[in-house]
């Protein structure tokens, strides 16, 4: 019979299958000595078969790498000490294996893995902006690639919509990061000083934009009211704006526009004449006069200042329901009336 020597036997191939020159053959367990080695007789010598972890690879930070010496063999010993086919490994090092296969012969192979680090990539705090107002939001340069989730792959995108914008960047190792931003679109304050007034030159009328931050009149003047006088004016027609500011930086414009008429061309108030009507009423109701007629709420603000020669229509309905002074007068005279809004 032919025999197998294992990897780590001291026996040798001496290419003899008889050695009629030794008397003392032995298969049981006596070797002849032939040639400074030991020769069982014809057998076949095994070699280690190759082991190949491939070649050196690298990771990203936070990821890991599967190192797989191959099937078929009978044990495996990495440099780690594990004792498996495959490893799972994080580490930047140098890994070798020994796999040993049924004839106790050994194969060895190292493979390097690098960790290569990730991108950092910051989109800033959150942002807020006024409606009709576009940002930028710009990650960086100096990355290979950028993925928004608008799908658009530019360094920075103008974007005016409230949502949460993230992006996705690639360096020269190819590893990835992402941030992401809210953005919330703030709208604009409104601005109401009413409907366009009418007073005469003895008249003044006070304009009011409401509460907010801050307060910029075409009159330069910065106070949440300002008083328009006619006898300053005289008689003309004269636009009011105002920008006001609110908590959130945002402006917003409100408009009027003040006729002012000369009191020598109104007539003499006949108080026997004046109706109001219907009274009670639901915010709106009707004047029958002649002269100036302003309302005021409970708190003496005038809330509508306007000349009438006949009959007007008056609306304050968006004011809170209660009761209101309704003052007609002319340059001589003023008559007082309550108005009951329900």
């Amino acid at each position: 019979d032919d025999y197998r020597l294992a990897c780590n036997s001291p026996c040798k191939d001496i290419a003899k299958d008889t050695l009629n020159y030794f008397p003392d053959f032995d298969l049981a367990g006596m070797p002849r000595f032939a040639d400074a080695g030991y020769d069982l007789g014809a057998f076949e010598i095994q070699s280690a078969v190759p082991v190949d972890l491939g070649d050196d690879v690298s990771v990203c930070e936070g990821n890991t790498a599967i190192l797989d010496a191959g099937a078929d063999y009978n044990s495996y010993l990495w440099s780690t000490t594990d004792d498996t086919q495959t490893i799972e490994v994080s580490d930047a090092d140098t890994y070798s294996v020994t796999v040993t296969n049924e004839y106790l012969c050994e194969a060895t192979d190292e493979i390097a893995l690098t960790v290569n680090p990730l991108p950092v990539v910051d989109l800033g705090d959150d942002v807020s902006i006024c409606e009709g107002n576009t940002t930028i939001l710009d990650p960086g340069a100096g990355y290979e690639s950028y993925l928004w989730s608008t799908t658009d792959e530019t360094q920075t995108i103008e974007v005016s919509v409230s949502d949460t914008y993230s992006v996705v960047v690639t360096n020269e190792y190819l590893c990835e990061a992402t941030d992401e931003i809210v953005l919330t679109v703030n709208p604009l304050p409104v601005v109401d000083l009413g409907e366009d007034q009418t007073i005469n030159n003895t008249q003044s009328i006070d304009l009011d934009a409401g509460e907010f931050e801050g307060y910029l009149w075409s009159t330069d003047e910065t106070s949440q009211t300002i008083t328009v006088d006619g006898a300053v004016l005289g008689v003309g027609v004269f636009d009011y704006s105002v920008t006001v500011t609110d908590v959130n930086t945002c402006e917003g414009v409100g408009e009027i526009q003040i006729t002012v008429e000369d009191a020598v061309g109104i007539n003499k108030l006949n108080i026997q004449e004046t109706a109001v009507y219907p009274n009670p009423n639901n915010g709106i109701f009707n004047v029958e006069t002649i002269g100036n007629v302003q309302i005021v709420d409970i708190t003496g603000r005038v809330i509508k200042n306007i000349s009438v020669n006949g009959i007007a229509t008056i609306d304050i309905s968006s004011y809170p329901n209660g009761i209101y002074i309704l003052k007609v007068s002319n340059t001589e005279e003023t008559k007082e009336y309550k108005v009951f809004v329900n």
